[in-house]
């Protein structure tokens, strides 16, 4: 089957776009992955990358220009900046970057991000909530395959981002598993405690 009709089967509700920030950076552009062929690539991609670190909506350019070029002066940081984010709107969609007012955002419409469901899945408050809440703790915590964007942005955002969402996985985990424990479900339980384990084996409370 052809580009065309792969495209045709898209669903148009569905993000064009799919990045894997959780044990390794994957982009996904309508199920076709993006290679990384050259520095262009690179520097588009950890544009992305830092773009998510720092939250992903309404990111000053001042703090992306300072983070992927500090040794430039303000125009040339600036210039690259334009010349980088017009590469990364040609590799993933105009549609999925937003500039308005010197701040950058990445449309949730068109562009799904797993650290993003990570970060937003919520923890019921006890037994008495529906099973599917449950549910959809275990496939969000089932996103984390490693620590978030070993990808060569080595800035302190990023770096605080992968350790609160390590955190997070660990401290959601035991709720889940704690859950599990409290209603009888101890194989449950068990596989809970083993699949996070396996991220942070270290962990005494797991």
């Amino acid at each position: 089957m052809g580009a065309s009709g792969r495209r045709s089967q898209v669903n148009p509700l569905t993000p064009s776009v799919r990045v894997t920030t959780l044990g390794r950076l994957r982009v996904e552009v309508r199920g076709k992955p993006v290679p990384v062929r050259d520095q262009a690539h690179n520097r588009s991609l950890q544009l992305l990358a830092l773009l998510i670190a720092m939250g992903g909506q309404h990111v000053p350019i001042e703090r992306l220009e300072e983070g992927l070029w500090p040794q430039a002066d303000g125009d040339r940081a600036h210039r690259a900046f334009v010349t980088t984010l017009h590469r990364l709107r040609k590799l993933l969609g105009a549609e999925v970057l937003v500039l308005r007012d010197g701040l950058l955002s990445l449309s949730p419409r068109h562009c799904w991000v797993d650290a993003f469901e990570l970060d937003g899945a919520t923890v019921p408050t006890g037994l008495a909530e529906p099973a599917a809440a449950w549910d959809a703790l275990a496939v969000a915590l089932a996103r984390y395959r490693g620590p978030f964007l070993e990808f060569g942005v080595d800035h302190p955002a990023v770096v605080a981002t992968r350790e609160r969402l390590h955190k997070d996985f660990l401290r959601r985990s035991e709720a889940l598993a704690a859950a599990h424990e409290r209603a009888g479900r101890f194989e449950a339980a068990v596989a809970a405690c083993r699949r996070a384990l396996v991220e942070a084996p270290a962990s005494e409370a797991l």
